[in-house]
């Protein structure tokens, strides 16, 4: 453990000399400026609607009679499924002539969560049996209690998801151009000849870069949301992000001799990473394949530690699941590194 802490101290030393530390900090104030005076307070994502009412009865006028987002009544169906081509946020209805209530048919794109079609069939389904069939009972509903939940303004709900990109983005990218560096200047082989073991060497620079992520995180989040966000749970999740893509950089830096040829793969992979961020904003985009993506859970788990909304377990299900991808990460990179060429 000595060692380890005297490496640690190193590898901070080093962020200091390097100028990185001091390029967080200055993340941190372009994204408070950002999030005070250049992201609005309140945006709306709600998608168009296209529809047509072949019934004759205007049940679809009715039913959108409330909506104010944008909406535009067309001829006939095919009108509608061309709009649905064309656009990539957009839903559509159309209503047929039946008995003893009209049929009406929801159109989706795909994108949008299961929970969410569901809610519109059953609220399609309701409105048609109030109106067509006179029952005022549809469906019984009884509050049980529970508090309502006030979300944040636009711009501080994107705090969570900036902490989170940015600590899994430069992390990565610092991590691993500090490895290729030292390889070049033959750092890997000078540790050989001391006591110190792969592990901890692996290992020091990673609890370094948790470190400066932790400090990232509190200039990002206390000025914008001061003591209301639960920070034993947000600071876990943040230092089990950044352990787990910086044992990724260290991983993927070991495949390659220099920076450049790094570049190119690890931008795909932080694409393919971040793209719940996508779901974070627009939350009825929530594919399946984004929902597989172990950091759609940390993501959310995030939210949930800050503003306290969403799924209660989110918060376990994100920890216990990145502490394994951690444990797994630091022993496939200690392999990886046990190997004679990577020292050569």
């Amino acid at each position: 453990m000595k060692r380890l802490g005297a490496l640690t101290a190193r590898e901070l030393k080093t962020a200091v000399r390097n100028s990185f530390f001091a390029v967080m900090v200055l993340l941190a104030v372009i994204c408070l400026a950002a999030v005070f005076w250049m992201l609005p307070e309140e945006i709306k994502f709600d998608p168009r609607i296209y529809y047509s009412d072949q019934s004759g009865s205007g049940v679809l006028d009715e039913m959108l009679g409330d909506f104010t987002g944008f909406k535009e009544k067309l001829g006939d169906e095919q009108e509608v499924y061309q709009r649905l081509q064309e656009e990539n946020y957009a839903w559509g209805t159309v209503a047929r002539p039946g008995e003893p209530v009209p049929r009406v048919d929801l159109l989706f794109q795909g994108w949008e969560d299961e929970k969410m079609k569901k809610m519109m069939v059953s609220a399609t389904q309701d409105k048609l049996a109030r109106t067509f069939l006179g029952t005022d009972d549809t469906y019984l509903t009884k509050e049980i209690g529970g508090k309502s939940v006030e979300w944040p303004p636009f711009n501080i709900f994107l705090v969570p998801l900036l902490v989170f990109s940015e600590v899994f983005m430069v992390g990565m990218f610092f991590i691993a151009a500090l490895l290729l560096i030292e390889r070049e200047e033959g750092t890997f082989k000078a540790f050989l000849v001391t006591p110190g073991r792969i592990w901890e060497y692996l290992l020091s620079k990673v609890l370094a870069m948790a470190v400066i992520a932790i400090v990232f995180t509190l200039l990002m989040v206390v000025p914008t949301l001061g003591a209301g966000p639960d920070y034993p749970r947000l600071l876990v999740l943040i230092t089990l992000t950044s352990v787990f893509t910086s044992l990724l950089g260290v991983l993927l830096a070991s495949y390659f001799r220099n920076l450049s040829q790094f570049l190119f793969p690890v931008v795909l992979l932080m694409g393919l990473f971040t793209l719940p961020g996508a779901s974070y904003i627009f939350p009825s985009f929530a594919p399946e394949f984004i929902r597989v993506l172990p950091t759609y859970d940390m993501i959310f788990g995030l939210r949930q530690a800050v503003f306290g909304l969403g799924e209660v377990n989110i918060f376990g299900r994100a920890a216990l699941m990145f502490l394994v991808l951690d444990v797994l990460l630091l022993y496939l990179a200690k392999r990886r590194f046990s190997r004679q060429e990577l020292w050569i």
